[in-house]
């Protein structure tokens, strides 16, 4: 779902989609933080959140998904540093 005009937080019946390997929400005008169930989806080899109005910190979990190859996060209003990420 690229370059549409969703101006909501990041919708919760994707955590639903347990088998999914690719989520691209590029461009998309969601807003608020990313969401803690992300890490609930297992099977994500890529993330692109690339170009919201998303905020607040990146969940740590986000960086323990054992497929993730690609995690784009780029133009967004992110705050935090990935010194205070710890490793997997």
């Amino acid at each position: 779902m690229d370059n549409y005009n969703f101006p909501e937080p990041i919708p919760t019946w994707i955590s639903n989609l347990m088998n999914l390997k690719f989520l691209s929400l590029y461009d998309d005008n969601f807003y608020g933080p990313i969401p803690p169930w992300i890490s609930n989806l297992t099977q994500l080899s890529v993330i692109v959140f690339s170009r919201n109005d998303l905020t607040g910190k990146i969940p740590r979990s986000s960086f323990t998904l054992p497929e993730l190859g690609y995690l784009l996060l780029e133009s967004n209003q992110l705050s935090g540093h990935l010194d205070d990420i710890d490793d997997p």
